[in-house]
């Protein structure tokens, strides 16, 4: 626990920094946008692309995890619709409340957690279990746009 503990208050102390370095100028708006973009769509995808490939599919994948972290989604989904509807949400807004409550920060710092806290076989398993978890957002996420 102190070891994950550790990790995650690694990442906050990284995203201070950054946040203290943007707030003194010291990276212009021009640089982080092009940083974030390399970041977000070639780096993490290499990274989780590369743990993958390397790993053993059949050591990294747990059917009863994916099941488990999926099941409870469209349960979520559903029972904050019918809330969202009692509270009278309504349209865009109902979209909006929909999105933020099954969707995490996985892509940020839950796979950061798994690469520093479960090591490289760790990470292969949750950068896995994101490839479930993402398309199963997704398609959450379309049906209740549609829907409100």
């Amino acid at each position: 626990m102190a070891h994950i503990l550790d990790t995650i208050l690694s990442l906050f102390l990284v995203i201070f920094l950054g946040s203290l370095i943007s707030r003194k100028g010291l990276l212009p708006q021009s640089v982080r946008g092009p940083l974030n973009r390399l970041v977000f769509y070639v780096a993490i995808p290499a990274m989780i692309f590369r743990a993958i490939a390397s790993s053993s599919f059949h050591e990294s994948f747990d059917l009863t995890l994916v099941l488990g972290t999926l099941a409870p989604l469209p349960v979520v989904f559903g029972l904050d619709f019918v809330f969202g509807k009692g509270l009278r949400i309504r349209g865009e807004e109902l979209g909006s409340f929909l999105q933020i409550s099954f969707h995490g920060n996985l892509g940020y710092m839950g796979l950061a957690v798994a690469f520093y806290a479960l090591g490289p076989q760790g990470f292969a398993a949750a950068s896995i279990l994101a490839g479930f978890l993402i398309i199963c957002q997704n398609l959450l996420a379309v049906i209740g746009l549609q829907w409100c």
